[in-house]
């Protein structure tokens, strides 16, 4: 009976602290996910720039050929 009491009495103040809790939870969880967000696109633009860095790489320069050792022959 007197937490039925205190409950009618603190109501107010009881949806305030609540909803304040669930403004702050959901805060929290957007920041969170935005920063997942920018990790993702950070880290799929550093993938699309070691691509074309590779890529300009493969085509652009010949491929390497092992040289031939020349004969000392000089003596």
């Amino acid at each position: 009976m007197t937490t039925g009491y205190l409950l009618h009495k603190y109501r107010r103040e009881i949806i305030q602290a609540v909803t304040k809790a669930a403004d702050m939870g959901r805060d929290f969880v957007l920041q969170q996910k935005e920063s997942l967000d920018d990790l993702v696109a950070e880290a799929q633009e550093g993938n699309e720039a070691e691509a074309k860095a590779q890529g300009s790489v493969e085509a652009g320069a010949p491929a390497a050929r092992p040289r031939a050792r020349r004969a000392a022959a000089s003596a």
